[in-house]
């Protein structure tokens, strides 16, 4: 352990794992004190316990261990502060700390359905082979604040797939692809191996992360039952308006995708391809909305996508009359390229 980095549980010196139970959750929290302690108790609400309960304090200006301490006094939450290094990177030493055989990644400021891991139950007493169970979240804002686009985190069906890699192609060929880790509860193991599966210090991180977690994982499991509740809210990762980073990250993200393409047969090659395209054209469109110079953005996609480098020229052009035409164009490309 650094030294940045302290731990400190509220039920004693110890991290407490019940083994007779196989979740991990792991919580992230940076600044989040008004919405962590409602997390918590949703968490601990459960019918069928989690095996473990950790909060990866990311250097939060006030000490989370204190308030996890006060209001959960006897519970068996661990709680490890660590100097700020981001959203994947907190998820990261979660995973460090995880002992249970399934792993779940909850944002501090959503709320779990006490129903989630009694589901997940039911699930494995017919799937006891499945790594990844896939559930659907809807989006709830205590500020007024707009919804936006809540059917993005919907499953439309309950479904079993072989492997991860089939869901992965499904989710695609409906235009379903769900990004968010929250929405999957994972076997640990997948994340493990000869070349461990991490978050990277990115923003989307969970673009490539996902994306990597279903093509390493065999049985897989969609339901349609709505276990987990976005809060949408000023301030946050999701409502912050488009910085460079942002832009960086929608790069990254394309250019893993990308790379991806090359595993798969010409026709899911596409599929693949089209989704890395989006992810490209959202990252020109943030860049245009956040007023980024040029120069500045062309240097962005060639250090951080550089399969798309070539098309930036055009596609400045394009965002600069319409940042939907980049998009529209890549949907008239694809039809094209299916059509012939």
């Amino acid at each position: 352990m650094n030294s940045g980095m302290n731990a400190t549980s509220s039920a004693g010196s110890s991290q407490r794992t019940h083994r007779s139970h196989s979740v991990s959750l792991v919580v992230p929290a940076y600044n989040d004190e008004k919405y962590l302690s409602e997390m918590l108790r949703s968490a601990l609400a459960q019918t069928v316990p989690f095996g473990q309960i950790t909060v990866v304090d990311d250097g939060s200006q006030h000490d989370l261990t204190r308030l996890i301490a006060s209001d959960f006094p006897a519970s068996p939450i661990y709680c490890i502060r660590q100097d700020n290094a981001g959203l994947g990177p907190a998820r990261n030493t979660g995973i460090s700390l995880s002992k249970c055989e399934y792993i779940l990644f909850c944002d501090a400021d959503d709320v779990l359905s006490d129903e989630l891991l009694a589901t997940f139950s039911e699930t494995l007493e017919s799937h006891p082979e499945i790594d990844l169970f896939c559930f659907s979240a809807d989006v709830f804002s205590d500020e007024n604040h707009p919804l936006g686009n809540t059917s993005r985190y919907h499953r439309m069906a309950d479904m079993y797939f072989q492997t991860g890699k089939d869901a992965l192609l499904d989710m695609l060929r409906r235009r379903e692809f769900i990004s968010s880790s929250c929405l999957y509860i994972m076997r640990r193991s997948v994340l493990e191996g000869r070349i461990p599966l991490r978050f990277q210090a990115m923003k989307h991180e969970d673009e490539p992360f996902t994306l990597q977690a279903l093509l390493r994982s065999k049985g897989t499991v969609f339901t349609r039952k709505t276990l987990y509740h976005r809060r949408m809210r000023s301030g946050s990762i999701m409502t912050s308006a488009p910085d460079s980073t942002s832009v960086e990250g929608y790069f990254r993200a394309a250019q893993a995708w990308r790379a991806t393409s090359i595993e798969f047969e010409a026709s899911d090659s596409r599929l693949i391809r089209r989704h890395a395209d989006s992810l490209y054209t959202r990252g020109i469109e943030r860049a245009i909305k956040a007023g980024l110079d040029e120069p500045d953005i062309r240097s962005m996609a060639r250090r951080f996508s550089p399969a798309y480098f070539p098309a930036m020229n055009r596609d400045l052009s394009l965002s600069r009359a319409s940042p939907r035409l980049v998009a529209a164009f890549y949907q008239l490309t694809d039809l094209c390229r299916r059509l012939l």
